[in-house]
């Protein structure tokens, strides 16, 4: 019998100042859990990332979705996140705050501090892919049609693919077709370098409504990604 995760609205502080809202899915029970930061695109925390979170929490995760609106007016936060993302990339106020949101999900007394990752649509993919180049202890960045200012990199392309970023994972884990189109890249003017996993699966752009290709329940990139970051043989 599947029984319901159990849901909570908590606060993030903002290294900054003041508080994200955050929104809390978990499974029943005291765990431990491995656990997960979901970070929105330009529609904000809606029903469809708050789903996305019950879904990962139905899997085992303890899942942590961040409204990165409310901190302000979502003109300002906008214009703060996308600075973050076309200026200041992997230096500016949003990765911090999302390095806070790892912190409270890592300090929880039912979260695996050692097993959490992240994962974000669109511009939220945008800072899946910077944590994953900050945060040392990321253990996996799913990241969704996010963008990056780093070039040579065509098969990037936001619209035709889904891509996820890995850390710290053994070979045996990934499957063969992504293995083969991995890449590793640079950040410029920093020394940050990481592996990355282009997924053969189609990513459209679909409304905030419709939950996401790649993700429907039972596909192939759900099941991966609801393993990756609980999978026994990820390193330590």
């Amino acid at each position: 019998m599947n029984i319901d995760p159990l849901t909570e609205t908590l606060t993030v502080p903002r290294p900054q100042g003041g508080t994200l809202d955050a929104y809390l899915a978990k499974p029943a029970g005291a765990g431990p859990f491995p656990g997960v930061v979901v970070i929105h695109e330009i529609f904000g925390l809606n029903e469809n990332i708050r789903d996305i979170a019950r879904r990962f929490a139905n899997e085992g995760y303890a899942a942590l979705a961040v409204d990165l609106f409310s901190a302000g007016s979502r003109v300002a936060c906008m214009t703060r996140i996308f600075h973050g993302i076309l200026v200041r990339p992997l230096s500016n106020g949003v990765v911090g705050e999302l390095r806070a949101a790892l912190d409270v999900l890592r300090n929880r007394p039912e979260v695996q501090a050692k097993r959490v990752g992240a994962i974000g649509f669109c511009m939220g993919g945008s800072y899946a892919l910077q944590l994953a180049c900050v945060d040392k202890d990321l253990r996996a960045a799913s990241v969704f049609y996010g963008q990056t200012r780093v070039r040579s990199t065509p098969w990037l392309d936001p619209v035709r693919l889904s891509v996820v970023t890995l850390k710290r994972i053994s070979p045996p884990a990934l499957p063969a077709s992504w293995k083969s189109g991995s890449k590793r890249i640079r950040w410029p003017a920093t020394s940050k370098s990481i592996r990355m996993y282009a997924t053969p699966f189609s990513m459209k752009r679909v409304p905030p409504t419709t939950p996401k290709p790649p993700l429907m329940p039972g596909s192939a990139p759900w099941r991966f990604l609801t393993r990756i970051y609980k999978a026994p043989d990820l390193k330590e």
